[in-house]
């Protein structure tokens, strides 16, 4: 099915980084025009833009978005700040955390993230089990070499499992019962 987004000044997208389509909406991670993350109904209609700029329920240099389905929650991170709003788009709460998260994935009580290795204490690519605060859990370090980050590594089967990889890796790893 094609969706016409409805193109009004507010919500005109530069290409896009991200997008996450609900059975209610569609949010499209925009870093380049409005440096935010605008939300469409399900027939493409403009809800509204997440707000640009440096205070609470603002957005500054969004990295990327989840979707936390049982919460209907939308999740974004930027650097050490992860915000949360409804998925109207109203501000819920945000916690600024210890990583710089590259991806972050729902998961039972809590999240699966990703960090970036020039931000740890071991220089490596780290997978990290978080709280429902986004306090750690556990960290997993890989001894992979750094690479070109060009996509997601964590991805959610349809069975729950959990599948961690990275582009240009001959590597896949499966993180189940607490280990990797």
């Amino acid at each position: 099915k094609i969706i016409k987004l409805q193109t009004t000044e507010e919500s005109v997208l530069s290409p896009f980084d991200k997008c996450i389509i609900t059975k209610d909406n569609i949010y499209i991670l925009d870093k380049y025009k409005g440096g935010s993350v605008a939300i469409f109904d399900a027939e493409g209609g403009f809800v509204k833009r997440l707000p640009y700029g440096n205070g609470p329920g603002e957005l500054l240099y969004p990295i990327s978005i989840s979707f936390n389905n049982e919460k209907n929650e939308i999740i974004v991170y930027q650097g050490l700040l992860v915000s949360i709003f409804t998925s109207d788009g109203l501000f819920k709460t945000a916690y600024r955390i210890p990583h710089y998260l590259m991806q972050v994935v729902p998961y039972e009580d809590g999240y699966l993230a990703i960090e970036s290795e020039s931000n740890n204490p071991e220089n490596k690519f780290a997978f990290l089990v978080l709280d429902s605060e986004f306090r750690d859990v556990k960290t997993f370090y890989f001894e992979e070499q750094s690479c070109l980050m060009l996509s997601e590594y964590i991805l959610k089967t349809q069975q729950n499992e959990i599948i961690i990889n990275r582009p240009l890796w001959d590597v896949i790893y499966k993180y189940s019962d607490g280990n990797v």
